[in-house]
């Protein structure tokens, strides 16, 4: 071989291992950046997978039939405590098999979330345009909490922040009793406490009350979500299980709160017995598990649980049908959520105007407070 055959050979690899190298760096770049892309190749072999009330969109049908069977059945008993308007089907959009481990594409976001109820997905499409799930994880449970979250904006569309978290976190504590074709949605415990001791490791610590009634989204997100989240779903509970007559209190609440009415005059209507500079104490008397004979002296008998009827399930439930999606509608889909780009946002509640504000990448609103 001649020295200008090697010559235009090395010269060659050079170019090649240069072209690789620039591949290599240019897409680190990119996911340091905070960069992703959806690959747009793969929108081939989607199904939209139907049940009742659920529509699950995905390339891999069989892998998401137990979570979809979850979904439909904590539909029914989300239904029975918050029944649903619209007869729109609630759709759930799973991107795991597009999209790389979300935690590894900020490489500033240290714990993202895995699913999200978005209020509606920006931009052009017929999926998600009325709200969706969409999903990275195939875990049933954060499927529901994210429904739950779509049960509430709808039922409660003037629910402040600290409500519309803590009744969606209240709602996914419900359990299904059935006694043959007996079948009862129940919602909330009788024995609803959290030892103070070792509560901080697992983020179950109550902050003020104050605090979760003035909290904005941002907040939430940014800061407070587990203290926050977990101070509005104890006070959730409270507002219905407090004593035997709350629960009749806990509509008056939302009725005000669908009125426009604040918080602080919604929970004067409601609970005109408690003033407002006492809600901390007697939350932190409920939640910590103070003896029954003090916490009877003080308030009363604590509430039962809250149990509706609901109709016997139909075989329909468990037996999704499938019909094939074309490419052009998923691959609208998912330029919407690659716009959106949710991927960063760490708690699982993303509003109509926050969504629309970071597909414009605009900064997000500071409050929801009508």
């Amino acid at each position: 071989m001649t020295a200008t055959h090697c010559s235009v050979r090395f010269r060659l690899k050079a170019k090649v291992l240069a072209f690789a190298l620039w591949l290599v760096f240019s897409g680190a770049a990119a996911l340091s950046a905070g960069c992703t892309h959806v690959p747009l190749d793969r929108t081939r072999g989607w199904f939209a997978s139907q049940t009742d009330h659920i529509t699950v969109y995905t390339d891999k049908p069989t892998t998401h039939l137990a979570a979809q069977e979850t979904l439909e059945s904590s539909y029914e008993m989300y239904n029975a405590l918050l029944p649903r308007v619209s007869e729109r089907r609630v759709e759930v959009l799973y991107v795991e098999s597009l999209f790389g481990d979300p935690s590894k594409m900020y490489s500033t976001t240290e714990d993202p979330a895995t699913a999200w109820a978005l209020g509606g997905l920006p931009g052009p499409g017929d999926i998600g345009r009325d709200g969706m799930i969409l999903s990275h994880s195939r875990d049933a449970n954060i499927a529901t909490q994210r429904l739950a979250d779509l049960f509430v904006a709808e039922a409660l569309p003037r629910a402040p922040l600290w409500l519309h978290v803590g009744l969606a976190r209240y709602m996914n504590t419900a359990r299904l009793d059935r006694n043959n074709d007996d079948r009862r949605a129940c919602f909330g415990s009788a024995g609803f406490a959290f030892a103070a001791s070792g509560a901080s490791r697992n983020g179950n610590v109550l902050i003020p009350v104050q605090q979760i009634l003035s909290a904005d989204w941002r907040y939430y997100n940014d800061e407070g979500r587990s203290w926050m989240a977990y101070t509005a779903y104890a006070m959730v509970d409270f507002l219905v299980h407090g004593t035997v007559f709350h629960v009749k209190r806990f509509p008056i609440l939302l009725q005000a709160i669908r009125e426009g009415k604040t918080t602080e005059q919604a929970l004067a209507i409601a609970y005109p017995h408690i003033p407002p500079g006492d809600w901390d104490r007697l939350l932190t008397l409920y939640t910590y598990a103070a003896p029954q004979a003090e916490y009877s002296a003080r308030l009363g008998r604590r509430g039962a649980d809250l149990c509706y009827k609901i109709q016997p399930q139909k075989s329909a439930h468990a037996t999704p049908t499938l019909a094939p999606v074309s490419e052009g509608t998923i691959a609208a889909a998912l330029r919407n959520v690659e716009r959106t780009n949710v991927f960063h946002v760490r708690v699982g509640w993303v509003p109509t105007d926050v969504a629309a504000a970071m597909a414009g990448h605009l900064p997000a609103p500071i409050s929801r407070q009508p």
